[in-house]
């Protein structure tokens, strides 16, 4: 799979918002390949796919972003620092009783990696040229 060029927009909406900008762009990409106006198959909405049963869902990606960035702080302090992606996918009670979401947690680390390494070769690319092969399935 190719990931693509991270869009100049997103870049700067999740460094602006968040604490940790790659793992947001990682997240946002697994959840809806970049688009702010996804929608889910369980309703979630978003970049991010937040649901809107479980969250009071921000109306700009900047803020969905800011929104995300706190509730996985949340989650880190309640799931742990391995677990807490599985939670951001699953939700805690999923994620820690049944142990699902650990393939959503691969996926994202994978992006993650792949878009840290893509950080560290683009200072001689042109935006253009910035791709990045990543092993991960849909």
């Amino acid at each position: 799979m190719l990931l693509p060029m991270t869009p100049p927009a997103i870049i700067q909406e999740a460094a602006a918002a968040t604490s940790n900008p790659t793992l947001m762009l990682a997240i946002s990409y697994v959840e809806s390949r970049w688009k702010h106006d996804a929608l889910g198959k369980a309703g979630e909405i978003g970049a991010v796919q937040l649901h809107p049963r479980y969250h009071v869902v921000p109306k700009t990606t900047k803020a969905q972003f800011k929104y995300a960035d706190e509730y996985l702080a949340k989650l880190k302090k309640q799931c742990g620092e391995l677990l807490f992606l599985a939670c951001y996918n699953a939700g805690p009670k999923k994620a820690l009783d049944k142990g699902i979401g650990m393939v959503y947690t691969q996926k994202v680390t994978e992006v993650y990696r792949a878009l840290l390494k893509d950080q560290k070769n683009r200072r001689s690319l042109t935006p253009h040229q910035s791709k990045v092969r990543i092993t991960a399935n849909d």
